[in-house]
């Protein structure tokens, strides 16, 4: 991989992590903005609001990078990485539905692990906080996968 490449690949990371924490940052106001702690559990608790967080998150930074790359490829924007083994599954749908679930599931899971430490709510100051830093690791960590594999594309 060129040095390119590799800014590229950060460069999309970089805005697919940044993105993610934005609009982490204003789905938390949205949802938890008037309140002064919030539940872990219950219908309106942070392990619901999991779901829909880690699912759009994953999805966004599945189709948006994806999309973008594959267009820049197709203009020469950008150089593919020569393939080292098989061709990877392409059909984008399946790829940000899979991401989607995955990003869900993770988010949950790591979600209800509070209730297991045993911490029933959380001050608004404390969930702002760990929804944009996951927000940031979540979309930068798909972002760069997803540019990483949309660039060996064939």
């Amino acid at each position: 991989m060129t040095s390119a490449q590799r800014r590229y690949l950060a460069t999309e990371a970089a805005i697919g992590a940044t993105i993610s924490a934005v609009l982490s940052i204003g789905f938390v106001l949205l949802m938890f903005g008037h309140l002064n702690r919030v539940a872990i559990a219950g219908t309106s608790g942070l392990i619901v609001d999991a779901v829909p967080q880690g699912a759009a998150i994953a999805l966004m930074a599945t189709l948006v990078p994806t999309l973008l790359t594959r267009r820049r490829l197709a203009l020469g924007k950008v150089c593919p990485v020569p393939q080292a083994g098989p061709g990877r599954v392409s059909h984008l749908p399946v790829r940000a539905l899979a991401m989607a679930a995955t990003g869900a599931a993770i988010t949950t899971a790591l979600t209800a692990m509070l209730l297991v430490a045993g911490i029933a709510d959380l001050p608004l100051a404390a969930v702002l906080a760990g929804k944009t830093i996951w927000g940031l690791l979540l979309g930068g960590v798909v972002a760069w996968t997803m540019t990483h594999a949309a660039i060996e594309q064939r």
